[in-house]
């Protein structure tokens, strides 16, 4: 037999150990049958089969105490959680219920995703959910229609490569509201009485117990109550004006000059500098600070590259960053004749 072929052959035979090994009996079943379409049998064992009893690292609580806080100002309550949920998870070996993030927009629900993720030792994939519009886009499509494809949560766990992966559905407040909202497909993920979890296209049950869901919202009010009962809701404060100005001086301007590779002596940045960014940008998030200070430092780094040698950030020169309001008094009105 030809060498090639044989290689083929071989790795065949170890895909089809890998997939009687780590599938539940019922999916082994179904797979087996002759009722899938070849496109169904090549996206299901294009799914990371081989993660399928990998043992989970011991959590390092220290580490992810000190992970969350370099990441974040203040929150102890918020963090005191995530640690406590993390913990039982550790003790009981499953992911449970799901986590739902909730807080104002640039308050770090994706940071404190990421490192969970990373704490956990395992991989980490964000499905953005805003303008979903049906259940089929997470359930997966019927099979038999035209270009029919798995779901996003089977797409995830595709791409994640891991059935014990960090995924965070991030701004399910942000679904389209209809009579059939995609909040309620979610449902069935969290479904304690259900043993696994069903994609439409693929037509098998995923053991996706291992797996840490977490949801991410804005405006708590727009998730279903039906499925915020099934997760453990974490709610993040808003920053006060206070606050701002201590992550803007101590975790995004270090941020930036690592970023842009910039000196201290290059780009110096003066007090009233920082309290002016944090005075202009009102909403309870840090993402128009953080937005602001980039700005600040591009604009720096170009005049350093026209031949200036120190760049003095103060009030004034935020001044000529923020954007131009023009009231109605001042707006001139031309005309052509």
């Amino acid at each position: 037999m030809d060498e090639k072929i044989e290689r083929a052959f071989e790795a065949l035979d170890e895909k089809k150990d890998t997939l009687e090994k780590n599938m539940s009996p019922a999916a082994y079943k179904i797979w087996k049958s002759n009722v899938l379409t070849t496109e169904q049998r090549e996206a299901i064992k294009r799914l990371p089969w081989s993660s399928i009893g990998k043992e989970h690292t011991k959590i390092d609580y220290q580490k992810a105490q000190e992970m969350l806080n370099s990441q974040h100002h203040g929150m102890n309550e918020t963090k005191t959680k995530i640690l406590q949920l993390l913990a039982v998870r550790e003790r009981t070996g499953k992911s449970g219920k799901g986590i739902l993030l909730t807080g104002p927009a640039g308050t770090g629900k994706t940071t404190i995703c990421e490192i969970i993720a990373e704490v956990l030792n395992e991989p980490f994939y964000k499905v953005p959910l805003q303008g979903t519009t049906a259940q089929w886009e997470l359930l997966g499509s019927n099979p038999t229609w035209k270009a029919a494809n798995q779901g996003y949560i089977a797409d995830a766990i595709q791409r994640s490569g891991s059935f014990s992966a960090v995924i965070c559905l991030d701004e399910v407040d942000k679904m389209e509201k209809n009579e059939r909202s995609p909040q309620m497909a979610l449902l069935s993920l969290f479904d304690s009485t259900n043993t696994a979890f069903i994609d439409q296209f693929l037509a098998i049950p995923l053991d996706v117990s291992n797996i840490t869901f977490i949801l991410t919202a804005n405006d708590i009010n727009e998730v279903n109550p039906i499925l915020r009962d099934r997760l453990d809701v974490i709610h993040i404060q808003g920053y006060t004006k206070k606050e701002k100005y201590l992550i803007l001086k101590n975790y995004i301007i270090p941020k930036l000059y690592s970023k842009y590779k910039v000196e201290k002596s290059e780009i110096v940045f003066y007090e009233s500098a920082i309290k002016l960014i944090c005075e202009a940008c009102t909403e309870p998030g840090v993402r128009d600070v953080e937005k602001l200070a980039d700005n600040i430092f591009r604009r720096a780094i170009y005049m350093l590259a026209l031949g200036a040698q120190t760049i003095s950030i103060n009030a004034g020169f935020v001044k000529a960053e923020l954007p131009t309001k023009l009231s109605a008094e001042n707006r001139e009105i031309g005309f052509r004749i």
